[in-house]
């Protein structure tokens, strides 16, 4: 029995389980994938720095398929990158503003990032290297299988600085929606979010 098929027995025998979970072209009745992320992995957070390190922000990658990516509250580096980001360039950027309340996660937009992907693999994949994006075993990429609406959180085109299309989605999401997938950029500059919802003007 290959590796795939376990994981998929255990959990069948734990709660109901689509196809879709393990790929993001295989076949769900939650829709297509519409956002993706790259998370820390439990490596990832064991090699973090302790000074900066953030209990409540603290949900690895291999958690997920249990317990779904809960929402998190906004790092206080966010709140500041935004307030800092805004001030040097007002009207080239949409801000987000958050409540002290707010919990959630951030995302980019699954298909042209992953349409980018497919195109670089095919370019440049050789079975005996290291995949483009390996992240040392610190991060992997997670999608979500979700309808993209304004009223899940605040999207946007373009970022700060370097930083591309993104957004911050409220709320846990639940485990059977994720989608395990093969690691990639989750951020681009060059893509932008379908049906504008990540216009400045919105």
């Amino acid at each position: 029995m290959t590796v795939f098929h376990k994981a998929w027995a255990f959990l069948k025998a734990s709660r109901q389980t689509e196809l879709g979970e393990f790929h993001p072209d295989f076949p769900s009745s939650y829709g297509p994938v519409t956002l993706v992320s790259n998370q820390f992995t439990q490596r990832g957070f064991d090699k973090w720095n302790t000074f900066d390190f953030d209990e409540k922000l603290a949900q690895p990658f291999e958690s997920f398929i249990h317990q779904g990516m809960t929402g998190k509250p906004v790092s206080n580096e966010s709140k500041m990158w935004e307030r800092i980001g805004s001030a040097k360039s007002p009207r080239k950027v949409k801000r987000f503003v958050f409540n002290h309340w707010d919990k959630g996660n951030w995302f980019g937009p699954f298909q042209p990032l992953y349409e980018k992907w497919k195109q670089q693999r095919e370019l440049y994949y050789d079975p005996n290297s290291t995949p483009t994006y390996n992240f040392d075993g610190k991060r992997r990429t997670v999608g979500v299988r979700m309808p993209l609406d304004s009223s899940l959180g605040m999207f946007r085109d373009k970022g700060y600085g370097n930083e591309g299309a993104e957004a911050f989605i409220y709320g846990d999401i639940p485990a059977e929606r994720l989608v395990m997938m093969p690691n990639m950029q989750s951020q681009d500059k060059n893509v932008s979010w379908p049906g504008g919802l990540g216009r400045v003007d919105e």
